[in-house]
């Protein structure tokens, strides 16, 4: 990781956005937060992040509950970011999430160092990441 590695978190729930913000502090990342789809799109248009890393069900815009649409739409506006979904289903229950761009799944609950280390492995050349298989803890 360099010490410059930017991670957008989007993730609706207030507490664990704090959470998994203190860890990735704490491991060293800058982190920027967004509380919705909307919001993570506005901070995509001025900014580019690393790693995107995003809760499989945030809040998608006002009025859907369509979820993969609203992963889009964080997709289509990541630019080069690596993008990771964390959820607490299981991998199985999102078969075509690297159809969507999606490098990892996380599953919650996380420690810290599978956070830390599945954002680095993200951060691989694609050819070198362990990643294509999920990481558990």
């Amino acid at each position: 990781m360099s010490p410059a590695t930017t991670v957008l978190l989007v993730e609706d729930d207030a507490v664990l956005r704090e959470i998994v913000t203190a860890m990735l502090t704490r491991a060293g990342y800058r982190v920027t937060t967004a509380a919705c789809v909307a919001r993570a799109r506005d901070a995509l248009a001025v900014t580019p992040f690393d790693v995107v890393l995003t809760d499989a069900f945030v809040a998608p815009t006002p009025g859907t509950t369509d979820y993969w649409r609203a992963l889009d739409a964080v997709a289509a506006h990541a630019g080069t970011a690596r993008l990771i979904i964390f959820t607490a289903y299981r991998e199985r229950d999102f078969p075509d999430f690297r159809g969507h761009g999606f490098t990892a799944i996380l599953v919650k609950p996380f420690r810290l160092a599978t956070l830390v280390a599945t954002v680095a492995d993200a951060l691989l050349p694609r050819d070198e990441s362990p990643l294509h298989a999920s990481r558990f803890a």
